[in-house]
């Protein structure tokens, strides 16, 4: 139905008409697009639950959540929270009583992931910028000169550029069966083995691959299986 709207607006109104609406159509995309990534970012928040790929792609998801940009906007804000926190610490200039910028902004919104994924593509994406509207836009936006005098005056980037890449703890690990060697089964009967409780699922994307919780701590190199194939595969070089 947007398609045939756009096309019949084409037809009946003057060129400067047309190009806003096609503006206000594309602007409204980018605001479902903050909405939906700060859907998949909010558990992960708590780092409790599912990782982001079962959130985005499991059974539960909606097609809206699984869109690949609103995959890669979560995907970057994460990479950029121990920054944004870090930001968000620094008192304001603008402020009166100098309160933070988590005091000011954070504690006013109940949706607290939409705020950081608005602080990413404000601040850190390639179009640093927003489109849309929105009371938790507004708010953002208010503190917007606050936030980048902070970026060059009192956080230490080269730092924190370091640990931007250390998110690792949302995300699960992946098992990939080699069938030519062992099967799915006794892959699985050996994980349980190691661990009764532990809880994984096999991937419903990918065939014999198994999904582990972000925070699964056994090193798979030293698996029996593991250290079999690898030692076979060493003892047959000349």
């Amino acid at each position: 139905m947007d398609g045939i709207a756009c096309v019949f607006v084409a037809w009946k109104f003057p060129k400067f008409q047309i190009q806003a609406t096609l503006k206000l159509y594309s602007t409204h995309k980018m605001a479902s697009n903050y909405n939906s990534a700060a859907k998949l970012l909010a558990p992960l928040l708590t780092k409790k639950g599912a990782g982001l790929k079962e959130l985005a792609f499991g059974k539960k998801s909606t097609p809206s959540v699984t869109q690949k940009s609103t995959y890669a906007v979560t995907c970057k804000t994460l990479s950029y929270l121990p920054t944004i926190n870090k930001l968000l610490e620094c008192k304001s200039k603008s402020h009166p009583r100098h309160k933070t910028l988590r005091t000011l902004i954070m504690d006013e919104v109940t949706n607290k992931a939409l705020v950081y994924v608005l602080i990413y593509e404000l601040l850190f994406s390639d179009y640093k910028s927003l489109r849309g509207g929105g009371s938790i836009k507004r708010l953002v936006m208010k503190y917007h000169v606050d936030m980048k005098h902070s970026l060059l005056h009192d956080i230490d980037l080269d730092k924190l550029e370091s640990k931007r890449n250390d998110f690792t703890s949302y995300f699960p690990k992946y098992l990939r069966v080699n069938t030519l060697k062992t099967n799915l089964q006794e892959v699985v009967d050996l994980l349980k083995s190691l661990d009764p409780n532990l809880t994984f699922y096999t991937d419903r994307h990918v065939p014999n691959l198994l999904v582990l919780p972000p925070k699964y701590t056994i090193d798979f190199y030293n698996l029996p299986f593991v250290k079999e194939v690898s030692e076979r595969n060493t003892s047959s070089e000349p």
